[in-house]
C-alpha cells in the first residue's frame, strides 16, 4: 500500500522470487484504491490474505480479501487499536468475525482480542523478540 522504504529488503524478496504488487494508497482516492486492490487480489487468486497492523492495511486488506472471496484471512496485530471512532474501528468487529486466524505479537493484544470476542483458539501469540 506504500512504496518500499528499503531497497535491500525489497531486493531480498525479489531474489526469493516474490512478486511485489504496489497499489499506492497515497496516489489515489479511496474508491479507486479499493477497486485496484480488489482487482489485484482477484487476479492473483491467493489462498490466504495476511494483513498486518491496525488502520488501512488491516482494514482494507481484510475487507477486500473477504469481498474477493479469499478462502482464508489472517491478521497480525502489533498494538491495541486506537479507541477513536474511525471507519477502521467501526469495521473491526465485522472483519474480526471474518478473520480465520490472528497472530498478535504480545499477550496483552491477545487479551484485548479475547475481550473483543475473538476465540482464543483462533490466535497464536508470536512475540517479536530476538534471542541474542
Amino acid at each position: 500500500m506504500l512504496p518500499p522504504q528499503s531497497d535491500s529488503v525489497e531486493k531480498s524478496f525479489t531474489d526469493l522470487g516474490v512478486t511485489i504488487t504496489l497499489i499506492d494508497r497515497s496516489k489515489m482516492s479511496l474508491p479507486v484504491f479499493l477497486w485496484q486492490l480488489f482487482r489485484a487480489i482477484k487476479r492473483s487468486n491467493p489462498a490466504i490474505v495476511h494483513t498486518i497492523l491496525e488502520g488501512s492495511t488491516g482494514t482494507w486488506g481484510r475487507l477486500i480479501g473477504f469481498l474477493a472471496g479469499v478462502p482464508r484471512i489472517m491478521h497480525s496485530d502489533r498494538a491495541t487499536p486506537n479507541p477513536a471512532k474511525t471507519i477502521h474501528s467501526r469495521l473491526r468487529p465485522f472483519l474480526n468475525n471474518r478473520t480465520h486466524h490472528f497472530t498478535p505479537n504480545a499477550f496483552a493484544i491477545a487479551d484485548w482480542l479475547k475481550d473483543s470476542g475473538v476465540p482464543e483458539k483462533d490466535m497464536t501469540v508470536m512475540p517479536n523478540v530476538t534471542n541474542v
